[in-house]
């Protein structure tokens, strides 16, 4: 007998449960219930028995159905579930999936004959002999498995066809495809999400293509990696290819859209063309990857058919000469911070690498462009904060050209806010020693003694200064000549006291330096004699 744990804070839910049929002759028995998920979880960790299926409500207080199935999770990862939820239940749905529900029943829609059919199939019919049975199931499927990942990948075995025979695989002979389906942001959620949810999310959408694959008797499922699968299937009574790819198609699109709506997962998929031969298998899925491939370019998300890959633009080898042109344009906008011609640059940059199929190509491209450009502003003392070292990390999470092409640009729009934000800084800076400059001309100072003043270092002040089109030196001589204009204009001071007025202990040198910047000797200014 199949002992259930009821959870529902509604008594009259839980009493129609128990009511809808004779659940013992069937093998089931409704052993514990529960009115919210924390005394759930105490009377499954204290049953004696043992729990064999819990039948889950979604929102109660206290500990709701989510919550529970969490706990679950961390005690006992291959126990049946079952959620009853309502319509507005949904998204609390495919979070349960999520963390590996085997099933889900609407209440509005509850009656013994679905209710049996779902605890049937958690518990594979209520076979007597089940733990036998789940070793059995599950052997045979790590057997299917490996001997289909070693004929769809590599060369196809002489016992192919007998193997498929042994095995009950359902893969005909004549109009067979393949498809490559891969889980979209993969790396992405296994960074985001704990290791538990992001495990059963995986094992979740393999379980469902199997699921998928039973319930509409058509083709076998591999996996190829924890993110890579494919699909082999057969059509015996098929004549037109287009029929065949219509069929597998409308499948395909039926697993996409449960993966989405059960899941929250992204999946796209490449389907190859049609053939007749077990022999062909290795190229049609060969087909089917580079199909798939086409979301570098076209976007992820989608079903693309080898079709689809012939009528694409021909993947010609990028013009170097054109690339290294844009990549100038870039650098001097960036020099000149003009951010429409930022953009522009880069959108050049894209037009050209976005008809590459070679996804590694691609990124070590605009890597090495926003590495030469930082490199091209520092040379040009231009100051970048480039700490991010994990860039690369991050670059090779993405799985399009657009994808990557976003990033670099957000990257570069950051440094130019950067070094505007630094102009700003330093014309505030500037300001500050200009007016320190007006109020002590007359004192002894020098770049190094101003430089101490605002706390830098006198080669950053030279360079801040050289960026408004004059020295730190002339700024300072043209103060004191402006004084000095001033002082001459009163007589009551002599040259050598307005030379030391303005800052110059020798009147000789003052003389000298006004002459330059005037064109006139103090006493010829001084007299008005300036023709």
């Amino acid at each position: 007998m199949y002992r259930i744990l009821l959870v529902d804070d509604e008594p009259l839910i839980r009493l129609a449960i128990k009511s809808l049929g004779y659940w013992e002759l069937h093998g089931f028995e409704i052993a514990c219930e529960a009115y919210h998920g924390a005394d759930a979880l105490e009377k499954f960790q204290n049953d004696e028995n043992g729990i064999d299926l819990i039948l889950t409500d979604i929102t109660m207080p206290k500990m709701n159905g989510l919550e529970l199935i969490r706990e679950i999770r961390c005690q006992n990862t291959i126990i049946p579930i079952i959620v009853l939820s309502s319509f507005n239940d949904f998204k609390f749905v495919r979070e349960a999936f999520q963390l590996g529900i085997q099933d889900y029943v609407l209440k509005s829609e509850m009656d013994f004959k679905t209710l049996l059919s779902l605890f049937k199939k958690a518990n594979h019919h209520g076979d007597s002999n089940k733990k036998h049975h789940q070793i059995t199931q599950k052997s045979i499927q790590y057997y299917k498995q490996n001997f289909l990942e070693n004929n769809v990948i590599r060369n196809i075995q002489s016992d192919f066809e007998s193997q498929l025979e042994n095995l009950n695989m359902n893969i005909p002979k004549v109009n067979i495809t393949v498809a490559a389906l891969t889980i979209d942001n993969y790396k992405t959620l296994e960074n985001n999400l704990d290791a538990l949810t992001f495990a059963n999310i995986i094992e979740s959408v393999y379980q469902l293509l199997l699921q998928k694959t039973e319930e509409f008797n058509l083709g076998e499922v591999v996996r190829i990696e924890k993110s890579k699968y494919a699909f082999i299937s057969g059509f015996v009574n098929e004549n037109s290819t287009a029929s065949v790819l219509q069929k597998v198609g409308s499948f395909l699109s039926n697993v996409k859209y449960a993966c989405g709506m059960l899941l929250n997962v992204s999946l796209t998929i490449g389907i190859s063309d049609v053939d007749n031969g077990y022999d062909k298998i290795p190229m049609l899925y060969r087909q089917a990857v580079a199909a798939n491939n086409l979301k570098i370019v076209n976007g992820k998300g989608n079903i693309y058919f080898q079709q689809n890959l012939i009528k694409a633009m021909p993947l010609e080898n990028y013009n170097e000469t054109t690339l290294l042109h844009h990549e100038r344009d870039l650098m001097d906008a960036m020099m000149n911070l003009d951010v429409n011609r930022i953009q522009d640059s880069l959108t050049s940059i894209f037009m050209v690498l976005k008809s590459q199929s070679d996804m590694k190509k691609v990124l070590n491209t605009y890597l090495s462009i926003f590495l030469k450009t930082v490199g091209f502003l520092q040379r040009n003392e231009i100051s970048v904060d480039d700490n991010d070292i994990s860039i690369i990390e991050v670059m090779d999470q993405f799985e399009t050209i657009e994808e990557i092409h976003n990033y670099i640009k957000l990257k570069l729009l950051d440094i130019y806010k950067q070094i505007q934000e630094s102009l700003t800084h330093s014309t505030s800076k500037i300001n500050i020693v200009k007016e320190y400059v007006r109020s002590n001309y007359y004192r002894d100072i020098s770049l190094k003694s101003v430089s101490e003043y605002i706390h830098v270092s006198d080669s950053y002040l030279s360079r801040l200064f050289s960026s408004t089109g004059e020295t730190f030196i002339s700024y300072l001589r043209k103060i004191r000549i402006e004084k000095a204009k001033e002082l001459l204009k009163k007589d009551s001071l002599t040259i050598q006291e307005v030379s030391e007025a303005v800052g110059y202990a020798n009147q000789e040198h003052f003389s000298r330096i006004f002459k330059k910047y005037t064109g006139y000797s103090p006493n010829r200014f001084r007299n008005g004699d300036l023709s």
